[in-house]
């Protein structure tokens, strides 16, 4: 066989430099022998490379010899790196290239390497040599599928990884397109980018990718996950052993699809023992926690609630909490205005906010309750918010109205026109004054037409008007041509108008806090610098604003109202203060 020259180790350079990464750091001397593929034709080249990672300094090169096998010699590869205590770390890679010149199989005995005064020992390898062209069996990937449990709760969130292996000879040129039959499942979507790793299995180094994700059994009963398919499109080589221009083994593109293993899950339903009335499916583990102002306010004013869940589980299947005890209270629908939901198994969170309005006075704000299932435990659990203390005044127009709508209803006099029954008796019109009216004598028009030529002071006074009014025509239009256009809109008011009118109208709540609102904005405007941040001001400032969004833009009946004297005064005063 004719002598081969020594060939430059880019190769290895840099497929160590692309799974291993610049910043590799070992813990210790590792050495490891890895050959690729391991079945070849008459003719072809298998590599064979021994890798050496964890050394100070770079070790000798092996010497290697195999019975019946031609070993050459190809290249060599090297990475220094320093850990975290400032070790240098070195990691190196010798590679060979492996023919035979007969049928068989060859035998590659462990390899003892010495490095740093400590000897090594390779695993055992075995090289086979066909007849024919060779397989590309040797570079077929290999698909897994894991969850992270077998047997769970209906609900309940665990996680899921596909992995990839690949031959580190070989390159993947398009991302792999993975389907997962997943029936009775729910899963979020994969991360973006894989995990990567390098491993040996089997006598190969692979380029491992993780694809990992959450998933949560949307039924009870035996289920069964996947199998996972992948169609992967890799550069292999081509069992030629030649290299091209640039240092790299020939390679051609081939499409490879593999399959993984199904998966069986047992998903339980959840217990019927301890679950709460209310519980509306929310598996997992949450805090939850509230905000809500103003906590001083009069009878018949909104509170605006915000309510904070946050922890692990499946976000899909909660609902806003419900107050303990709503007796006295006039709740609105409740809306998401905040989610950080994550795939489930790191923490996240959700908001809701919720309108609320007491209908008598309240020394607190009753806590609001949230059900749901711990799988970790296997029981329900009630989370609660803080009842938090409110300072509410009675409202003295309501007990006015209530007192003047009762009057009214009993002295009103008001006829009830309700139907009864069909058989509704005729009203008795005996006594009513009925009104007629007459058209008349009539004439006959020809009676009373003119025949005769009308007077000349007629056509004057005709003819004075219309030359009248042709010249007020004219004298107007020539007015609104001469007058200079405007070129500049008419002034924002100042905040002292506002504040002056404000004063001075007894206005409905609708038209009192739109006001109160455009006084803040002129006032910010006309000083250049924020609001005032007294505590008094602060409260003010919320409450205004609050109740001009809940009268303004909102359907309460109330809002057409006059404000209260005491509600006037005490935001005047504030707002003089400014």
């Amino acid at each position: 066989m004719p002598r081969r020259r020594f060939l430059p180790g880019s190769l290895g350079l840099f497929l160590a430099c692309t799974f291993l990464g610049p910043g590799t750091s070992l813990a210790q001397i590792s050495v490891q022998a890895g050959l690729t593929p391991g079945k070849i034709s008459l003719g072809d080249h298998a590599q064979l490379t021994v890798q050496v990672r964890g050394a100070s300094q770079l070790p000798a090169q092996p010497v290697i010899s195999i019975e019946g096998v031609d070993v050459e010699p190809s290249g060599i590869a090297q990475n220094t790196s320093i850990d975290g205590s400032g070790k240098v770390q070195v990691m190196v890679s010798y590679s060979y290239l492996l023919s035979a010149e007969k049928v068989g199989d060859y035998p590659i005995p462990a390899q003892s390497i010495t490095v740093e005064g400590n000897v090594y020992q390779t695993t055992p390898l075995l090289l086979k040599v066909v007849e024919g062209s060779s397989t590309a069996d040797q570079y077929q990937p290999i698909l897994k599928l894991e969850a992270g449990k077998t047997e769970v709760y209906e609900g309940e969130v665990i996680p899921l990884t596909i992995t990839l292996m690949v031959h580190r000879n070989t390159n993947i040129t398009e991302p792999p397109n993975i389907q997962l039959p997943r029936e009775g499942f729910a899963m979020k979507r994969f991360q973006r980018n894989p995990d990567q790793a390098v491993e040996q299995s089997g006598g190969n180094i692979y380029q491992v990718l993780h694809y990992r994700t959450s998933i949560n059994a949307i039924k009870s009963g035996t289920l069964t996950l996947g199998p996972a398919e992948a169609k992967v499109e890799l550069l292999v080589p081509d069992g030629s052993g030649r290299r091209d221009p640039f240092g790299g083994m020939n390679a051609r593109q081939r499409s490879f699809k593999v399959v993984s293993e199904p998966q069986t899950i047992v998903a339980k339903p959840l217990p019927a023992a301890g679950k709460p009335d209310n519980f509306n499916g929310a598996v997992g583990n949450f805090t939850l926690q509230i905000q809500a102002q103003p906590l001083k306010l009069v009878e018949g004013d909104p509170i605006a609630a915000t309510l904070y869940i946050s922890g692990t589980g499946n976000f899909e299947s909660l609902t806003a909490p419900e107050m303990e005890s709503s007796e006295g209270w006039r709740l609105y629908p409740a809306k998401l205005v905040q989610e950080n939901r994550n795939s489930g198994l790191e923490p996240g969170g959700v908001a809701f906010s919720q309108v609320l309005i007491p209908d008598r006075v309240h020394p607190k704000l009753p806590p609001f309750v949230l059900h749901f299932f711990n799988p970790e435990s296997g029981q329900y659990v009630t989370a609660k918010t803080e009842a938090l203390p409110l300072q509410i005044s009675p409202n003295p127009q309501k007990a006015v109205a209530a007192q003047t709508g009762a009057e009214s209803a009993s002295n009103s006099g008001i006829r009830d026109f309700t139907f009864q029954s069909k058989d509704t008796p005729a009203e008795n019109l005996q006594g009513t004054l009925t009104i007629s009216r007459s058209s008349g004598t009539l004439f006959p028009l020809a009676a009373t037409a003119f025949t005769g030529i009308p007077p000349l002071w007629v056509h004057g006074v005709g003819g004075g008007l219309c030359l009248g009014l042709l010249g007020w025509s004219l004298r107007k239009r020539w007015k609104q041509r001469a007058r200079p256009k405007e070129t500049q809109r008419s002034a924002p008011p100042k905040a002292t108008d506002l504040l002056r009118q404000l004063r001075s109208e007894r206005a409905s709540l609708r038209t009192f806090y739109a006001l109160a609102d455009e006084f803040l904005t002129a006032w910010s405007r006309e000083h250049q610098h924020p609001l005032p941040a007294t505590v008094a001001a602060t409260e003010a400032i919320q409450r205004i604003r609050l109740r001009r969004s809940f009268y303004c833009y909102g359907a309460e009946p109330q809002a057409d109202q006059p404000v209260p004297e005491s509600e006037h005064q005490e935001i005047l005063q504030v707002l003089k203060d400014f």
